[in-house]
């Protein structure tokens, strides 16, 4: 409950403190050493170092975001790298790659990233909710809870309340102290290559259901079949002829999707890095998104078309209805499958995303226009 009202809060202090702020953006953005800025600070760049004091909030977005002075309110951040060496007087809300924290929070830190580090000296007077892959509490001090999930978890440092973690793998460190700790692992704890268990240590073992038992994977099938019929059923003429050229042009189609799946993303964070041309890459950005669920629509309607068309006089809509469902249910399991899971899951992803664009290529609406 305490988390939530923080965020309530953050966001209710954002949209409060757009009257009277302060913008910043260009390549970097510096509170310097002695330097005070007396109101909110909103900064907009690839750096963001404040070495100075923001009195009020200081929200930023960028690649690498230092506070190795003071913030006398809140920090709320979107980086690829957070530091903390300085202080931070109230909430921090974080999301980033990596976060490392050295310095001291004297509110809650909420965070969701790849990697959390909390370095020897750090010192977090709230309570820490973290969303992660690795969690490393290394020599600091959180005095209220640590709550959350992370893929793996490395605790040698000081906890007040209790810590409360649901984790694939942890390990503790000599250093690690908690009131209580309170473990939910997917597999038994081996006691015996544990070193350094903590005291009023709790483990409860949550067992993974079976992929096909998951209120997700029908949830997942429901979503792209219905997706399919409304595009098919409002761009029925366009989608027949994308099926009709299914077995053209294969490779191209696949290199395609394979070119702008990685292409798209390069382009996007640079047009985030100029800083003034984040709302193109914000759209660009959701138009990609919607390209690529799509993609793997038409890519599970091309493998169902590709199976029924051996059975199968003429086109109509029932046996479309047919190969999108029997498609979208084919790359939902194959995509668990063990190792290879992933990558068929890329290829008809690849292929679908290509297909889409090389039809569009291929209307070529100046075909018609006659060179003067």
């Amino acid at each position: 409950m305490k988390k939530w009202f923080a965020i309530g809060l953050v966001l209710g202090v954002f949209v409060s403190s757009l009257f009277g702020a302060e913008f910043r953006g260009n390549k970097s953005v510096l509170v310097a050493r002695g330097d005070t800025v007396q109101a909110d600070l909103f900064g907009a760049s690839r750096f963001i170092t404040i070495d100075g004091t923001v009195e009020g909030d200081a929200f930023g977005a960028c690649e690498i975001y230092r506070v190795d002075g003071t913030v006398q309110d809140n920090v709320i951040a979107a980086a690829r790298l957070l530091i903390i060496n300085g202080v931070v007087n109230d909430v921090v809300v974080a999301f980033a790659q990596t976060i490392q924290i050295s310095g001291e929070v004297n509110g809650d830190v909420i965070v969701f990233c790849k990697e959390i580090q909390i370095m020897p000296g750090a010192r977090i007077r709230g309570s820490l909710y973290v969303g992660a892959g690795e969690l490393m509490l290394d020599g600091g001090t959180v005095e209220g809870d640590v709550q959350g999930g992370a893929g793996e978890a490395f605790l040698n440092g000081t906890v007040g309340g209790t810590t409360e973690l649901e984790v694939k793998t942890i390990r503790f460190g000599e250093n690690y102290r908690a009131t209580n700790t309170k473990l939910t692992l997917f597999k038994p704890l081996n006691r015996r290559e544990q070193a350094n268990l903590p005291e009023n240590l709790e483990v409860q073992i949550k067992k993974r259901p079976l992929f096909f038992l998951r209120f997700r994977f029908y949830w997942t099938v429901l979503g792209l079949f219905i997706t399919g019929l409304l595009v098919y059923l409002i761009f029925r003429t366009p989608v027949n002829e994308y099926l009709d050229g299914l077995r053209q042009d294969f490779w191209k189609k696949l290199l395609t999707g394979f070119l702008t799946f990685v292409a798209v993303p390069v382009a996007t964070l640079f047009l985030f890095v100029l800083v003034f041309t984040v709302p193109v890459a914000l759209i660009v950005g959701a138009l990609y998104l919607i390209l690529l669920y799509l993609g793997y629509i038409f890519g599970a309607l091309s493998l169902g078309e590709f199976l029924l068309q051996f059975f199968r006089k003429e086109r109509n809509l029932g046996s479309v209805l047919v190969s999108l469902g029997m498609g979208v249910v084919l790359v939902v399991l194959l995509a668990h499958l063990p190792f290879v899971g992933w990558l068929v899951k890329l290829l008809v992803l690849w292929f679908g995303l290509g297909g889409i664009l090389v039809y569009f290529w291929q209307l070529n609406p100046f075909k018609g226009v006659q060179k003067a």
